[in-house]
């Protein structure tokens, strides 16, 4: 397993209970209010693990002009679209509704990666097992939340590309290398 994953399992966790915790939040307090508190909590937080790493010298934080202009923007993007997800709970939105909206992010991500940053799409298709789990989980909650009959191994199909051929050496099953679009075979 890359180690990289475990990392991926934490993110996921710790959104997903942040989505929890804001639907929780969004009746009891006012967007506006409640994202300065959720951003602020943030960014205490980060700086805590700061102090950490500096205390425990493993100090190795660089920063280009390109990298603080990216963060800026992403702490435009987080602190949008926490205000956004607190408005949408309190005009009455489930929470069922947040895979979905993550499922239109990681597809926006997708295609960024593949047209701005020269990311393939046959390695995001073909990752390990784990990953593929979530992919599972996710064309499931999207399914349902679009009020579709998620069957047992209906959406499984189209997405099972066998071990991944990158690490392994492997070919992609024939079957499944044909429903990969040819200008993202190899």
């Amino acid at each position: 397993m890359r180690a990289w994953f475990w990392y991926a399992d934490v993110a996921a966790i710790l959104y997903g209970a942040h989505q929890i915790f804001t639907k929780l939040a969004a009746d009891r307090i006012g967007e506006g209010l409640g994202g300065f508190v959720v951003e602020a909590t943030a960014a205490l937080s980060i700086l805590v693990y700061l102090a950490f790493l500096w205390l425990a010298s493993r100090w190795n934080q660089q920063s280009t002009a390109q990298g603080i202009f990216y963060s800026v923007l992403t702490g435009v993007c987080v602190g949008a679209g926490t205000i956004a997800l607190f408005l949408l709970f309190q005009k009455g939105g489930p929470l069922s509704a947040v895979p979905a909206i993550l499922a239109c992010g990681a597809a926006l991500m997708a295609v960024a990666g593949i047209l701005f940053l020269s990311r393939s799409a046959i390695l995001a298709a073909t990752g390990r097992r784990q990953s593929g789990n979530y992919w599972i989980a996710l064309a499931a909650q999207v399914k349902a939340f679009r009020g579709e009959r998620v069957r047992s191994r209906s959406f499984l199909q189209p997405i099972s590309l066998g071990r991944d051929p990158i690490d392994h050496g492997t070919r992609v099953p024939s079957e499944a290398h044909s429903r990969v679009p040819a200008s993202f075979r190899r």
